[in-house]
């Protein structure tokens, strides 16, 4: 895998954004785009606990979270 973990598909940077901004543009984003994977970055735990939990419950795929210095990285891969 190249690109922090992706081995392709779209990055959505996200960081400096308020919740709920990141979890509504993330699930925005997947659900009109046709990319197997994303790499969603941002810098609140809280977002990053709602997303993964969405993606999942959603059965949209499967979200991975790596914590970085100063934000967070989820990698989402669909179903």
């Amino acid at each position: 895998m190249s690109r922090e973990g992706l081995s392709r598909g779209r990055v959505i940077d996200l960081r400096g954004q308020e919740c709920p901004k990141p979890v509504l543009r993330t699930l925005r984003t997947i659900a009109v785009s046709s990319e197997r994977e994303y790499l969603v970055l941002v810098d609140s735990r809280d977002c990053v606990d709602t997303i993964k939990d969405l993606v999942e419950s959603l059965d949209i795929g499967e979200a991975r979270v790596f914590q970085e210095e100063s934000h967070y990285k989820v990698i989402i891969v669909r179903r």
